[in-house]
């Protein structure tokens, strides 16, 4: 059987990229609130995080969208690799969960909740124009990585199945490609973060 090309595979794969990508922001949400409901918020790692952000705000704006780049590509690269790619994504969302739950705390009184906050923040990150779309394309781009990640495995559980290693050669290529298209996307949102800090 011939496989599809990057052009066809990549089209036929979007709706999933799509739909990964609005569940890690549902993901997102979830972490944040339950740090929110059971208290787990170190304020000294939020406080740590904060004045990270500080120093990186002091910078041009080019060393800024550099800034912004480089980290997220290397978070999206490390969820690549079949089965370490999803764990290191839960740690990742656990750890980007209490910036968005101390925020959320901060932000609520007597008549918003946390909880509305968090949901608020990060949907508004994702799909407001104000914010120019960046936390979607954010997003989108460690979706791609992901996901990538589930179709690693596949294709070696495939290869082996069907006793045919051309399957799992196949997806690394599209990989490499797929990489490309990452930072392509995490490009794109660097840039736009970068024109609002």
């Amino acid at each position: 059987m011939e496989e599809p090309s990057f052009t066809k595979r990549f089209r036929k794969r979007l709706a999933a990229y799509i739909l990964a990508t609005i569940l890690i922001g549902v993901i997102l949400v979830s972490m944040s609130s339950l740090r929110i409901a059971t208290n787990a918020i170190n304020q000294e790692r939020v406080q740590s995080t904060e004045k990270e952000l500080s120093k990186i705000r002091n910078q041009t704006q080019i060393e800024i969208f550099f800034s912004i780049f480089k980290n997220n590509y290397f978070i999206a690269l490390n969820f690549l690799p079949p089965i370490a790619g999803p764990v290191f994504f839960v740690l990742v969302m656990y750890s980007t969960s209490e910036i968005f739950a101390a925020r959320s705390i901060e932000l609520s009184n007597n008549t918003i909740s946390p909880y509305l906050i968090s949901l608020l923040y990060v949907f508004t990150l994702m799909f407001s124009p104000a914010a120019l779309f960046f936390g979607f394309l954010e997003f989108l781009g460690y979706a791609i990585a992901l996901s990538q990640s589930f179709y690693l495995i596949g294709s070696a559980i495939r290869s082996i199945k069907e006793r045919q290693i051309t399957i799992l050669t196949n997806e690394l290529k599209f990989t490499v490609y797929t990489a490309l298209i990452i930072a392509l996307v995490l490009l794109l949102a660097a840039y736009l973060e970068s024109l609002l800090v």
